[in-house]
């Protein structure tokens, strides 16, 4: 179960972490890719983009939360993800 968070704008949601290349994207218009875990069932995962993709498989699967380069990943709220 993820850890809600209190958002001014959207109230209680669920918190989800994304890398930080993800929305530097929006924001410049690049397309840099989309993974999320595997299997996941949560309704808005973790997600990261392809070159943390490939320094994750590098890293044997190293967590987005845990292990560098995903140490400067961003933190949003559930909602501003849709």
């Amino acid at each position: 179960m993820k850890k809600k968070i209190f958002c001014i704008v959207h109230g209680e949601q669920d918190e989800t972490f994304v890398c930080q290349h993800i929305p530097q994207s929006l924001s410049m218009g690049e397309k840099v890719g989309f993974f999320w875990a595997e299997g996941s069932e949560q309704l808005r995962p973790d997600a990261w983009c392809s070159s943390c993709e490939e320094k994750r498989q590098a890293n044997n699967g190293a967590g987005l939360r845990t292990e560098p380069p995903f140490l400067a990943s961003r933190f949003f709220v559930g909602h501003a993800m849709t």
